[in-house]
Formats: C-alpha cells, structure tokens, sequence
C-alpha cells in the first residue's frame, strides 16, 4: 500500500513540474510582452497555446516544411478571443473561432502558415488556451504506394 501511495505522488509531481516548466515544447506559455509573437517547433503535431493575459493580438508561425498540411485550431475558452486571421502563400482571410467545445476550425496550407490571434484591446481575462492539432496529408501518390507495400506483405 505504501508504494502505491509514493508512484501516486510520484506521477502528480511529474505532471505538475511538467506543466509549470513547461517540459513538452508543444504546449507553450506566452508571456504578457509587447511583442507576441510564437514559432511553433517543426516536430509538434498538437497542443496547446496559453496566452497569459490575452491583449491586442498573437502571431504564431509554423515553420515552411515540404508537402500539403492540414491545421485545426479547437475551442478557445476565452470569451474575448473569437478571430483569427490565416496568411498562406495562397493569401489572408479572416475566421471565426470555434464557440463550442466540440468544434474545430481546420484549413489546408503548403509551406508556410501564419495565424494572428485578436485579443482584446485592452487586458479584460487571466488566461486563453489555444488547442491546435497539425497534420500532413498524404497526397493520392502516397497512398496508391502505400497500397502497393501492404499489397507486396
């Protein structure tokens, strides 16, 4: 019983050291600063961004990589934080962020991805969490050698 009650501590102490430093380079904590702006780490396929006293706007680039990707911005909690605006190679638009904690905003990029994210003008919340999750799709060349590997087993 002992030793169930030291792994039990063990493993809260673990997820709490891992969330106040910050241990996964994917979940990031942006600071309040004049300046906010983020580079996502190439090798992240999700997580989550913690904007500390959400003001004015966050600029959060993905690095340009080869191939066709696919980034989803999920439910962000804050009230005041509601658009985004996408910059592709193929252009700017503007989107509305999802309201409801079951939805995702997801759009197809090549290369390079910029999303700046529209605080409030002026400090009026603690904390916004941005969930995101970044996915390569296979194009159909892929998939038809895909097919033929599993095909040759």
């Amino acid at each position: 019983m002992t030793s169930q009650r030291i792994l039990v501590f063990l493993v809260c102490v673990y997820i709490g050291l891992s969330y106040c430093l910050r241990i996964d380079r994917c979940n990031i904590g942006i600071k309040r600063r004049r300046v906010q702006r983020v580079v996502l780490p190439s090798n992240c396929t999700e997580g989550t961004l913690y904007w500390n006293y959400p003001e004015k706007t966050l600029k959060v680039v993905v690095p340009e990589e080869n191939g066709n990707f696919t980034f989803c911005v999920g439910y962000v909690h804050d009230p005041f934080v509601k658009r985004a605006q996408i910059t592709t190679r193929s252009g700017s638009r503007k989107i509305n962020l999802p309201s409801k904690k079951d939805q995702s905003e997801c759009f197809d990029y090549t290369g390079d991805l910029s999303l700046t994210f529209f605080g409030p003008k002026r400090m009026k919340t603690y904390m916004a969490f941005i969930p995101y999750i970044k996915s390569k799709v296979e194009s159909r060349d892929e998939y038809k050698y895909k097919d033929f590997i599993q095909n040759l087993r």
